[in-house]
């Protein structure tokens, strides 16, 4: 029999997750709020599904609190657009970049992309 520490996990912690991720926090400054460190937090999320299940409540919470302050920086052009976009790629995985694919998933695309000249109108 293994002996170790009770957990310190509580099912409220689940909707206290939702609300902190929901004002644009992240998942791992959540351990603050427990008093506990962000390792832990991951444990509970193998742990615990219904822990797991408000991680991913709170990515989609989080994810609209910046959407909304990136519509806001888009209509009012008040704030720090470049900020916003390090957050967004950081926070979220946006990128500059496409990935195309085959329809098959496997084949490699060759993409050519020729400079136009006024002479081949």
């Amino acid at each position: 029999m293994l002996v170790g520490r009770p957990t310190k996990y509580e099912e409220r912690f689940c909707e206290m997750l939702v609300k902190h991720m929901s004002e644009g926090l992240s998942f791992e400054s959540f351990a603050a709020e427990v008093n506990t460190h962000k390792d832990t937090l991951y444990e509970w999320k193998k742990v615990y599904e219904e822990f797991s299940d408000a991680h991913k409540r709170g990515i989609t919470q989080n994810l609209s609190f910046w959407e909304k302050i990136g519509r806001s920086l888009a209509i009012k052009g008040k704030g720090n657009v470049v900020a916003w976009i390090f957050n967004m790629k950081n926070r979220h995985g946006w990128k500059d970049s496409q990935e195309i694919t085959s329809p098959d998933g496997q084949s490699p695309i060759q993409i050519v992309i020729k400079e136009r000249n006024a002479k081949d109108d």
